[in-house]
């Protein structure tokens, strides 16, 4: 069983974000009123708190190798393993906020797996072009290619590098990357205008859609 946690600052709720949320739209077009100014402030001084979030090691997953230390060729139960243990994470998270909980599935992985390997047939990185080192962001046509492949009508992605730029050679090794990847996307996304914390955490909504509404999902799935 996992023994890692993290916690959310006081405050870290859908009614402030959904405040926030609003309010920067507002900002962005020139129509914000004091109000809106002051719920980005409290969003902002919610999630300034400090919180001591650290992830606790395990034998057990250090025991577990990765062949070659090379995270492209996991094995199946590692997949699945370690979207579990995304899903321990974020689930306690979402049940404290009001959202439906992930489930993994062999399906949810083999979607994850596609993704992953779309955006390595397109030279494809969050932060960079390989080639020209450029800023890339999504890969947009990609993330359609495979929603189209298994007809859904949008999938999305939260991707952090860590294992892909220091690597890894064991479970536990490969968990804390994990770990510290979604607290910082939790914690620290203002950057990204906190859309992976609104994907993750269901904190729009369940549909993490605007203009859809929590009763149009009955299940939301993730795969790593």
């Amino acid at each position: 069983s996992n023994v890692n946690t993290i916690e959310l600052p006081k405050g870290y709720i859908k009614e402030a974000y959904r405040a926030w949320d609003e309010a920067n739209y507002k900002k962005y077009i020139g129509t914000a009123t004091a109000e809106d100014l002051q719920a980005i402030k409290n969003w902002e001084d919610i999630t300034s708190q400090e919180v001591n979030n650290n992830y606790k090691h395990n034998k057990i997953d250090e025991d577990n190798k990765i062949l070659n230390g090379d995270i492209h060729n996991l094995t199946q139960s590692q997949l699945e393993e370690l979207a579990t243990f995304t899903a321990s994470l974020l689930n306690p998270l979402r049940k404290q906020i009001g959202s439906i909980p992930l489930e993994v599935s062999k399906g949810s992985v083999k979607i994850a797996q596609d993704v992953a390997k779309k955006y390595e047939q397109d030279n494809w990185t969050a932060w960079g072009n390989v080639k020209d080192s450029t800023f890339k962001g999504h890969d947009i046509n990609g993330l359609v290619e495979v929603a189209n492949k298994y007809n859904f009508q949008n999938i999305g992605e939260n991707l952090g590098g860590n294992a892909l730029m220091y690597g890894s050679d064991n479970m536990d090794q490969l968990k804390e990357y994990t770990y510290v990847i979604l607290v910082d996307m939790l914690l620290h996304d203002g950057d990204s205008n906190w859309g992976h914390a609104r994907a993750a955490l269901g904190l729009l909504n369940n549909a993490d859609s605007y203009g859809g509404d929590d009763e149009q999902v009955d299940h939301a799935y993730i795969g790593v």
